[in-house]
């Protein structure tokens, strides 16, 4: 494989080639910012797990100084990159926010062929809600997730979620009994989230709602909801798995 990838590279038609792993991927979104902070291209570029050389992306520069910004996630939109500073994911329906990873990179083109691989970080706090059929009112047929403290926007350059934002994710009731949402923490680091659970019926009418209000998250990080989502309220706790942690670097 090593080899066939040497290969590939002499015969790349492109002066800038970008190398990234694709195991936590569906979608990579890049664009280049010249010094003067204007976008190279006019739509971000795009590449998704269905096309053909996943994981490797040829783009064409002008001479010149950029700075690349590139979103690796598995949303069903695309990352709108406006500046170094700012990525923003939205959508009015489906899934808004996964897992994402970014990458800021400062680069010279001068005519020649150059060869990147894309050092990718965690940028997303999880938190995964453990809810058996069993635990959730009678006839739920969906849960929404309404939640605020977090961020739907990334500053690709800090990893710091750029706005205080009001996320809803809808989620079909699941047989593994996990729902899982996602956020930007508002500090690099870590921040609290205010949740409020909302279990649904066919016709999309609340059955019954409970809110946590210190919903601990970390850049990095899985929280873990686990108990009842039932009028007496008891049992509903939470933890933070550890074993979900740091960034994530991979080279070729």
């Amino acid at each position: 494989e090593k080899e066939l990838w040497q290969e590939e590279r002499q015969a790349a038609d492109g002066n800038l080639v970008l190398a990234y792993r694709t195991d936590s991927l569906r979608k990579m979104n890049v664009q280049l910012f010249r010094q003067d902070g204007s976008k190279l291209f006019d739509h971000v570029q795009t590449q998704t797990a269905d096309d053909a050389g996943f994981g490797r992306m040829v783009l064409n520069a002008d001479t010149g100084r950029y700075v690349l910004v590139a979103v690796g996630h598995s949303s069903a939109v695309s990352a709108s990159i406006k500046t170094p500073q700012q990525t923003v994911f939205t959508a009015k329906d489906g899934r808004k926010l996964t897992d994402t990873f970014c990458s800021v990179l400062e680069l010279h083109a001068d005519g020649s062929q150059h060869f990147i691989t894309l050092p990718l970080q965690q940028a997303t706090a999880c938190v995964r809600f453990c809810f058996s059929s069993d635990d959730l009112p009678d006839g739920t047929t969906a849960l929404r997730f309404d939640y605020t403290g977090g961020s739907a926007n990334i500053n690709p350059s800090t990893l710091e979620g750029c706005s205080h934002s009001t996320q809803t994710e809808l989620r079909a009731v699941s047989s593994n009994g996990m729902y899982e949402i996602w956020t930007f923490p508002y500090m690099a680091s870590n921040g609290v989230l205010k949740v409020t659970v909302n279990a649904l019926d066919a016709r999309g009418a609340v059955l019954y709602s409970h809110t946590l209000s210190d919903v601990p998250v970390y850049r990095g990080r899985m929280t873990t909801i686990t108990g009842l989502l039932l009028p007496s309220d008891t049992g509903i706790g939470f933890l933070v798995d550890s074993e979900w942690d740091g960034e994530y670097i991979n080279y070729y």
